[in-house]
C-alpha cells in the first residue's frame, strides 16, 4: 500500500511539474507575443506621425508659395498703378493707370 501512494504521490507530483512547466512556457509566449505587439503598434505610431508631419509640411509649403505669390502679384501691380506716364506721352483713351489693369482669374 505504500508502494502504491508512493507511485501515485509522484505521478501527482510529475502532473503538477508538468503544468507549471507548460504555464511557464504559455507565459513566456504572452509575455513575447505582448512585447511584438507593443513593437508593432509603436512603429505604426511612429509611421503616422511621420506621415502626419510631412503632410503638415506639405501643407505649409503650399500656404506659402501661395502667399508669396500673391504677394509679388501685388507687387507688380502696385508698380503699375504707380509708374507715372514719360513726359510727351499721351493718354489717348482718356482712362487713369489703374483702371487698364487687367485682372487674370483661371478658370477652377
Amino acid at each position: 500500500m505504500t508502494e502504491f501512494r508512493n507511485n501515485t504521490a509522484n505521478q501527482i507530483h510529475k502532473a503538477a511539474e508538468a503544468g507549471r512547466d507548460t504555464a511557464d512556457q504559455m507565459a513566456r509566449t504572452a509575455r513575447v507575443a505582448t512585447e511584438q505587439a507593443a513593437n508593432a503598434g509603436e512603429q505604426a505610431a511612429r509611421g503616422s506621425a511621420e506621415v502626419f508631419r510631412k503632410g503638415a509640411e506639405t501643407a505649409r509649403n503650399s500656404l506659402q508659395s501661395g502667399l508669396e505669390a500673391a504677394t509679388q502679384g501685388f507687387q507688380r501691380l502696385n508698380q503699375c498703378a504707380s509708374r507715372r506716364p514719360r513726359s510727351g506721352a499721351q493718354d489717348t483713351n482718356n482712362e487713369s493707370t489703374a483702371s487698364r489693369i487687367r485682372f487674370y482669374v483661371p478658370a477652377p
